[in-house]
């Protein structure tokens, strides 16, 4: 009976370990389906919306992409991709089964991994057997463990998307306040359509197959800031020489309306009312910073408020446009001189000079890679911010050098031969710090402009021992910019970057989250830091300043020239205006006489009529009978 017993437990074991394995090697029979997948097309930067279609049958873990003349391997790859996440996620085996997307739409080929997040939620309802809703779209990579990664093209997507009355589009999850962040806002608010961000596929799953409604998980973006404004001390740094403050306010208050004449254009776009009115409350604010003695840092704000109107004023240019302003930007920037050196006007003119120099680096290497980076209208639109940013600087230069026009000749000076080993050793110091500030330092001394030359490398290298020392934490970064705030600072500028530091110092302390306050902090160190050098810097440059006697002569010469040409001109305007009358006298004379003919002509037919008359009379008298 025990023997009987043990046969049939066995035999029981030896029948399920059978079902085990029949079911084991189970495969299943799925109903396609489809998504919705935006593309971009290079050739013209417009979106197209295409139908990606999916087949999963018994096989070996093979993935095809059909439907497109070319296929890149960057698909083929996300396909794959998205087809052994999808498989995970939904607890099938991958490796038997295949999986054939089909894509429709595209004429000529298909490039590029964005459909990859789309692909693996098409999977996903595949093998789920769950519907997708039909209102919408998605874009994004994916990777293998499911998180959705950036793409380009945005914005040429979500257009076709709308066009194609989709309800809302999924995005990949962007830095909030970034610039990619930004762009989203522009975007969503161009066209009207909802971008909702996901950081992984499920996130996205949430939205892709129910009605969740997507109005609270719209991208939102918030240019204004909220600094302590009433709380602050007002700023007392002292300019110990080179100061003309009523100059500098004048470039504040030039800064300020700049602005607001830009928003102002931007307020005239009907889809943009919302962000002009969030860009004047920043400017406000911008004001109220300014109004409390921190002049240039309530400037600095002003100028990436100016930058955020720019931008959103061009959201709908095409790529020939952005091109075209472009061009203009740079003729601007080309156009303007500035004027002589003097020892009153040397700070204002060589922190203009260099305002400009960063201008046309930077509208020159945005013009030059233009081609290469405006591949779609992301691209167009991130150039058009760079624009932006050299225009700005250029207008703020021009305005200098206009405000300098009138300026006293009488002490026009040039530098001592020392200045270019003093350029010499500060760009070696800033050599390890590459980017635009690095690469103008350079060009201006190859240009033997010295002074831009050391103003520049200040910069790169504020900015390089700034990034270097962001790890520190807030107690020691305040207290390495306490250390270079001590003693003298030279010049409004220096004199402006230090009362930066300060700000920044007080909203550190007074701001309650630990990452703001320590952002605020490091800030405050890259502003002392640049306080400092920029204020040594401008103090070597004005002891290397000598009246250049050659220099006075020769504007005076050009001063009388140019009076003499004036009054040359005065003299051919005089002489054409009388050579003018003398003709007019002629015509009025000719007019005269030959009025006084025609008058003469009238009197003599009306006689000669009159007479005529009187005799044709007297013949035809009749007789008396």
């Amino acid at each position: 009976m025990v023997y009987m017993k043990r046969i049939v437990i066995l035999g029981l074991g030896l029948l399920a370990l059978a079902l085990i394995s029949v079911f084991s090697g189970m495969v299943y029979a799925f109903n396609p389906a489809y998504i919705h997948a935006p593309a971009v097309v290079l050739e013209n930067n417009t979106g197209t919306l295409t139908i990606i279609k999916l087949n999963v049958t018994p096989g070996n873990g093979n993935v095809i992409v059909n439907g497109a003349a070319e296929v890149a391997n960057s698909t083929i790859d996300s396909a794959y991709t998205a087809a052994e996440y999808a498989s995970k996620y939904t607890d099938f085996n991958f490796s038997k089964y295949n999986f054939t997307y089909s894509i429709e739409g595209v004429n000529s080929n298909v490039s590029g991994p964005s459909a990859g997040a789309a692909m693996t939620m098409l999977a996903i309802s595949v093998l789920s057997d769950k519907t997708l809703r039909s209102d919408f779209t998605m874009t994004g990579t994916v990777l293998s463990n499911g998180e959705i990664g950036p793409i380009g093209g945005v914005y040429d997507k979500a257009q076709t998307a709308k066009k194609n009355k989709m309800d809302f589009i999924l995005v990949p999850a962007m830095q909030n306040g970034s610039a990619e962040d930004e762009l989203y806002y522009l975007v969503q608010t161009a066209f009207n359509i909802p971008l909702v961000q996901v950081s992984n596929i499920s996130e996205a799953a949430k939205f892709a197959f129910s009605n969740t409604p997507v109005i609270d998980n719209v991208t939102k973006y918030n240019f204004y800031t909220n600094y302590s404004v009433n709380a602050l001390k007002p700023g007392n740094e002292t300019c110990a020489d080179y100061c003309n403050e009523s100059l500098f306010k004048g470039f504040v208050d030039f800064t300020f309306n700049l602005t607001q004449h830009q928003i102002s254009n931007l307020s005239k776009m009907k889809n943009f009312s919302n962000v002009s009115q969030q860009l004047n409350t920043v400017l406000n604010q911008s004001i109220e910073i300014s109004n409390k003695n921190y002049s240039y840092t309530g400037a600095d704000f002003a100028f990436l408020d100016y930058l955020n109107a720019y931008f959103f004023s061009h959201a709908y240019y095409t790529k020939q446009q952005g091109l075209n302003a472009l061009k203009s930007i740079q003729a601007e920037c080309s156009g303007i001189t500035h004027p002589a050196l003097t020892f009153n006007n040397f700070d204002f003119v060589l922190n203009a000079e260099l305002r400009q120099a960063w201008a046309e680096y930077t509208i020159n290497q945005t013009i030059t890679n233009y081609n290469l980076t405006a591949v779609d209208s992301d691209g167009v639109l991130e150039d058009l911010y760079a624009g932006g940013e050299a225009k700005a600087w250029c207008s703020a230069a021009n305005f200098v050098y206009s405000s300098q026009n009138s300026e006293n000749m009488s002490d026009i000076t040039a530098f001592d031969g020392n200045l270019k080993g003093i350029a010499d050793a500060i760009l070696i110091n800033a050599s390890t710090y590459p980017g635009m500030y690095l690469s103008v330092a350079q060009q201006a001394y190859n240009d033997k402009n010295y002074p831009v030359a050391i103003l520049s490398a200040d910069y790169a290298r504020a900015q390089g021992t700034a990034e270097a020392s962001y790890a520190l934490n807030s107690s020691q970064l305040d207290s390495m910019s306490n250390s270079l705030l001590a003693g003298k600072l030279y010049g409004a500028f220096a004199t402006n970057f230090a009362d930066q530091a300060e700000f920044y110092m007080q909203e550190s302390s007074m701001e309650s989250n630990s990452t703001l306050s320590h952002d605020y902090a490091y800030q405050a160190y890259f502003s002392a830091l640049l306080a400092r050098d920029i204020s040594t810097s401008m103090d070597t440059i004005h002891n290397s300043m000598h009246i250049d006697q050659a220099a006075i002569l020769n504007s005076r010469i050009n001063s009388v020239n140019s009076n003499l040409k004036n009054m040359t001109n005065k003299v051919n305007t005089i002489s054409d205006s009388l050579a003018e009358m003398e003709f007019m006298m002629y015509i009025i004379t000719a007019l005269t006489a030959i009025i006084a003919i025609l008058l003469v002509v009238i009197i003599i037919i009306f006689i000669s009529n009159k007479n005529k008359k009187y005799t044709e009379v007297e013949v035809h008298k009749p007789r008396k009978r």
